[in-house]
């Protein structure tokens, strides 16, 4: 996996070529964004709505930018998985939840 904590512009968009690189994304390929609860999984797909740019960054739809509370300067964890191509963006609560939880439960060991 290829990481990154790029900020986000005020177009919601993410740049980092390292972890666009990883995915192997390439310019104006049909990308899907999917949400879930905790983050938005980006994976090439013939009939995806987003489209790469050529700057190849990572552009977060305004709806999971305003479900995650994402605004402009705001930093994201992307996670690329290479062998499927897939970039996860995870907004940095989901990252505080997860850390306080992992910690909450190694100090109870």
């Amino acid at each position: 996996m290829t990481f990154a904590l790029p900020r986000v512009d005020r177009a919601g968009r993410a740049h980092d070529q390292q972890v666009v690189n990883a995915a192997a994304w390439l310019p104006g390929e049909a990308v899907e964004a999917i949400a879930t609860t905790h983050a938005v999984i980006f994976r090439p797909h013939p009939n995806g709505l987003l489209k790469v740019a050529p700057t190849r960054c990572v552009a977060i739809p305004a709806a999971a930018r305003r479900r995650f509370g994402i605004e402009a300067g705001d930093r994201v964890l992307l996670a690329a998985i290479e062998p499927q191509r897939i970039v996860i963006a995870y907004p940095l609560t989901t990252l505080d939840e997860a850390l306080a939880a992992f910690h909450s439960t190694s100090s109870a060991q």
